[in-house]
């Protein structure tokens, strides 16, 4: 219990009188700790407040904003407080100050202030005007913060995001963002050249490329980027505007928003039509040749000068009489299977064919065994290698 004590000397002798206070004094000390919990989270959140005698025009900074303003006083008056603010931000907050005083807007603004070294800091200042009885505007209260922080990597993500969007709009490959409901958010120009739709006709539209019998698949691969998956290399087939299909690579990955949560897909597309159908006659010319080589009863072998074997398949193990376990031999064991008159021109044949400015040899030679079986080769040369 508080109590107050007030004591009245008199002729008689002394009076004495008691007063509780207790819930005053408890008032007082849950104001004081209210006052002290709004210092502390002032404080965490880089912020400090600010009064203004609109009558005197007299400024006031508690501590916390001296230090955000980089000062070692606080200002006395609104002139002094507009000297602390960047010139080029001056105006602006003058007037949002104005306006909130004649009651035409809220006092809720962003400027810079330069230190005294010279360096600039971004503040936000919000705060409300008091009146008197008869609406007068008497005061204005506010706090202030540093944002200096926060502006900066806002500044970083805007200038990665302006070099990302360069970089999307003249990339060779098309690139197409979609939203989870497949509509498009971005088409860039070179999707504009393979699939023949402008950006015009598509950006707010369902993507319009995926083809009656392809959208389960579609659909699969969008469920699995929304759960954060990653794919790179998917092969198959989208339409063209015109009509017709176009062979693709696929990568997509997932964008996400400030939440983590994937709010669209980035979609790269390459172009593999003519890569698919180079495979595709390659195939088809390696399948003749090995019926060729089959029909033929033809040998093939490879000779490589850096170790000096001679690589040879079935074919050659029998029309040299090697054993069925000779895949690789030494071109002296080679030279051996040739008959002693042809070995020299045999030597040379191969000695030229590895020269990559001449076209090959082709000549007749025969065994050197009892047989003296001729037979007739024909090689190349092929990254140093000879081949026949």
């Amino acid at each position: 219990m508080w109590l107050e004590i007030h004591a009245y000397p008199h002729e008689d002798g002394l009076d004495i009188f008691f007063r509780d206070i207790t819930d005053r004094k408890q008032a007082e000390i849950a104001l004081r700790e209210r006052e002290a919990r709004l210092r502390l989270a002032l404080r965490a959140a880089k912020m400090g407040t600010w009064q203004v005698d609109l009558r005197t025009g007299a400024v006031q900074f508690d501590q916390a904003l001296n230090q955000i303003f980089g000062l070692s006083r606080s200002p006395q008056n609104r002139d002094e407080w507009r000297e602390c603010l960047y010139p080029e931000d001056r105006d602006q907050a003058e007037q949002v100050f104005e306006k909130a005083v004649a009651g035409k807007g809220e006092y809720d603004v962003e400027y810079r202030i330069v230190w005294s070294d010279g360096s600039l800091h971004w503040v936000i200042s919000r705060g409300d005007i008091i009146r008197d009885e008869a609406g007068q505007p008497i005061r204005a209260i506010g706090v202030t913060a540093d944002i200096s922080e926060p502006k900066q990597a806002q500044q970083e993500l805007q200038k990665t995001l302006q070099t990302l969007s360069t970089l999307i709009k003249a990339s060779p490959l098309p690139i197409v963002v979609i939203k989870p409901d497949i509509t498009v958010q971005l088409w860039n120009s070179a999707a504009e050249r393979l699939f023949g739709w402008s950006e015009t006709e598509v950006l707010g539209q369902l993507i319009p490329i995926v083809p009656e019998e392809k959208r389960e698949e579609c659909r699969q691969v969008r469920a699995a980027v929304a759960k954060g998956e990653i794919f790179a290399g998917v092969e198959t087939y989208r339409c063209k505007r015109d009509g017709s299909t176009v062979i693709v690579s696929i990568s997509a990955a997932p964008l996400y928003d400030e939440s983590g949560s994937v709010n669209a897909i980035m979609l790269i597309f390459q172009d593999i039509t003519e890569q698919q159908q180079a495979e595709s006659a390659l195939w088809e010319s390696e399948e003749r040749a090995q019926l060729a080589i089959k029909v033929g009863r033809l040998g093939i072998w490879r000779y490589d000068p850096d170790t000096n074997l001679v690589e040879i398949d079935k074919r050659m193990r029998e029309i040299w009489g090697e054993p069925d376990d000779a895949f690789k031999i030494p071109l002296p064991r080679v030279m051996e299977r040739i008959h002693p008159e042809d070995r020299t021109r045999v030597a040379s044949a191969v000695s030229s064919a590895l020269d990559p400015s001449t076209s090959g040899y082709q000549l007749s030679s025969r065994r050197s065994d009892a047989t003296s079986r001729w037979s007739i080769s024909l090689a190349f040369a092929s990254s140093r290698t000879a081949e026949k």
